[in-house]
């Protein structure tokens, strides 16, 4: 819920603006830079905090993410001072760190349930360090504990009461359903699909060079290499700091990399790891300023920055360096809305639609927006039309299916049905005592990208889905 209550705040100030409902991420990646600035000055030294804090500032997944609004930017910044409080329990415990480190891993809880990634750090930590071990089992390890669980529990009592819907919605987007889970394809041998596999597994790690920048990623690979051969002292108290942080980083990285081979892994699924890895990747340029010096790296990231906020503002830009596919998705949604009415139009006299119908949240929440945001006539149909989500299934898997789910009919009014699959005809015909194709809608939203859409007229809506 802290996205909701985010966008909430802004908008309340500033009506529902594009800008105002973004206006968060900015804002909590300078919080999170100054968190990691805190971070490195009390592990290492001012120097080190300063050039950790430049270090995230500048990747490009940062510049990305500040234009947008996503669950990433809060979890980012929850993490930070988890790590933050953590670090400062470790060197002196009390129950007021206990207190600060629960509560912010019990509201990065609340941002994204990747914030797993930071207790399983925690673990790891307990398994490998006796120190570690005390700490996490003395009274401030309970404390932290009890302060988590009672921040995170109102969304664990609300899941329970609701069919753990957040736990389906999240194995979905991991790509496991009910009816995929862990399933190799008839038509492709074991080989094919094990290669399929490792093609993933690379598609994701080659991807993980954008997310961080490609000299920083590499630095941080060295600085990884680095903090896990060095053998001194291991009472050495900056050596047990790098290594907690490598900690930290890897149980994240690899974790998704597993995920990504199994199934399939986004780009940012991993950002967790970047915390932590811009703190290693700053104390290596320190240490080791002969190997590359930190001012090559930001120029690196910063040259890619100006580029992303190129594509963004001048869209003939992205088209011209081929960066259109990066933005894809957010683009020409006004114009999508207007040719959504054109149907409505179109069809007005043969079908006197009643109601609209999508089966996906994506397309569902931006026809949500965007039909009040895209200079539509003040009468035109689709302001006012009920908007619906069409279950794929008895249990809702998103927020929208659960609350404005698309209800059975009785009338003879048909219901247009908004899709992104053309497949889906085959489900809808099993829903509706009679369906009608219409002619699919074809958007330009790059060089080489377009967005297709499926119509159609469904009469008598009777789902199947339904018990």
């Amino acid at each position: 819920p802290v996205i909701a209550w985010a966008i909430a705040s802004t908008t309340q100030i500033f009506n529902n603006n594009v800008w105002a409902i973004r206006l968060f991420a900015p804002l909590a990646h300078g919080l999170t830079a100054y968190g990691i600035f805190l971070t490195a000055r009390l592990i290492y030294d001012t120097r080190t905090g300063i050039v950790s804090a430049v270090f995230y500032m500048l990747m490009p997944a940062v510049w990305l993410s500040s234009l947008i609004i996503s669950t990433d930017v809060f979890l980012l910044f929850f993490y930070t001072f988890s790590l933050y409080f953590f670090m400062r329990l470790r060197n002196a415990p009390s129950l007021p760190l206990a207190v600060m480190l629960g509560v912010c891993i019990g509201m990065g809880f609340l941002a994204k349930y990747a914030m797993i990634f930071f207790v399983f750090g925690l673990i790891i930590c307990a398994l490998c360090t006796r120190n570690d071990r005390r700490l996490l089992m003395s009274r401030f390890g309970f404390t932290t504990a009890i302060s988590a669980l009672f921040v995170f529990s109102p969304n664990l009592l609300w899941n329970i009461q609701n069919n753990f819907i957040s736990l389906t919605h999240l194995l979905e987007n991991a790509g496991y359903s009910p009816e995929s889970v862990l399933k190799f394809s008839p038509q492709s041998s074991v080989f094919v699909q094990i290669g399929q596999n490792f093609l993933s597994l690379f598609s994701f790690l080659v991807s993980q060079f954008g997310v961080m920048g490609p000299i920083l990623m590499s630095v941080f690979i060295m600085a990884i290499v680095y903090s896990l051969k060095n053998k001194n002292d291991s009472s050495d108290k900056t050596l047990s700091q790098d290594k907690t942080l490598v900690m930290f980083c890897l149980t994240s990285l690899i974790l998704i990399c597993l995920q990504a081979f199994l199934n399939k892994a986004n780009a940012n699924w991993s950002v967790c790891a970047y915390v932590t890895g811009c703190i290693l990747s700053a104390r290596f340029c320190v240490q080791a300023p002969q190997i590359l010096k930190p001012i090559y790296i930001n120029a690196c990231n910063g040259f890619i920055g100006i580029l992303i906020v190129g594509v963004v503002l001048w869209p003939a830009f992205g088209n011209a360096v081929g960066l259109d596919n990066m933005l894809k998705q957010v683009r020409a949604w006004p114009q999508t809305i207007q040719h959504i009415q054109n149907t409505l139009d179109t069809h007005a006299n043969t079908y006197p639609f009643s109601a609209l119908a999508t089966d996906n949240r994506w397309l569902f929440y931006q026809t949500y927006y965007y039909r009040h945001h895209a200079n539509l006539p003040p009468n035109a149909a689709l302001r006012d039309m009920p908007l619906y989500a069409w279950k794929h299934d008895k249990t809702p898997r998103h927020h929208a299916e659960m609350t404005m789910p698309l209800t059975p009919t009785q009338n003879n009014a048909p219901t247009l049905i908004i899709s992104t699959n053309a497949d889906i005809a085959n489900k809808h015909a099993q829903d509706y005592a009679r369906l009608i194709s219409l002619a699919p809608l074809h958007i330009t939203v790059g060089a080489k990208q377009e967005r297709t859409l499926y119509f159609w007229a469904g009469y008598n809506y009777q789902p199947q889905t339904q018990p």
